[in-house]
């Protein structure tokens, strides 16, 4: 964080006014938006679990291949998506649609945008949800919530 404040101190600042659960690892209480560590780690330790008992050198050729297929793997994934002019992963993207859905049921009233950045989102009624109004004031990060 030291570093973030002297290379920019308003993103410092920004930082800090966002409860840390939000966008750190070490105070989301082992999830990060819904994951759990990191999937990476986890496929790491089930791979050293499969290597119980073998001698030293199986281990160490068996970890060496299954990451460097995994690389494999992935990168030829990533490929394909470059070379289709796919801009992300399949499931961000569908994340993304998935919100972009929900938004569709939002309706925004734009009060002082050259001033004060203040919006009303309303939500509108669906399957027994919403019908709640939010008061957004985004250059202050205020969100007043009401129904």
């Amino acid at each position: 964080m030291e570093m973030i404040k002297e290379i920019n101190a308003e993103v410092y600042v920004w930082l800090m006014k966002n409860d840390l659960d939000k966008w750190t690892l070490h105070k989301d209480g082992g999830r990060k938006w819904g994951m759990l560590i990191t999937n990476s780690f986890e496929s790491f330790n089930g791979l050293l679990k499969s290597t119980m008992g073998l001698s030293v050198t199986a281990m160490v050729r068996l970890t060496y291949n299954q990451i460097v297929n995994s690389y494999v793997t992935r990168s030829k994934i990533v490929n394909q998506l470059v070379q289709q002019k796919q801009q992300w992963m399949p499931k961000p993207f569908k994340d993304f649609e998935e919100n972009k859905k929900k938004s569709q049921r939002h309706t925004l009233i734009n009060y002082h945008q050259q001033r004060e950045n203040i919006f009303e989102v309303q939500i509108h009624m669906h399957h027994g949800y919403g019908g709640n109004k939010h008061i957004v004031n985004a250059s202050q990060g205020i969100c007043q919530c009401g129904k």
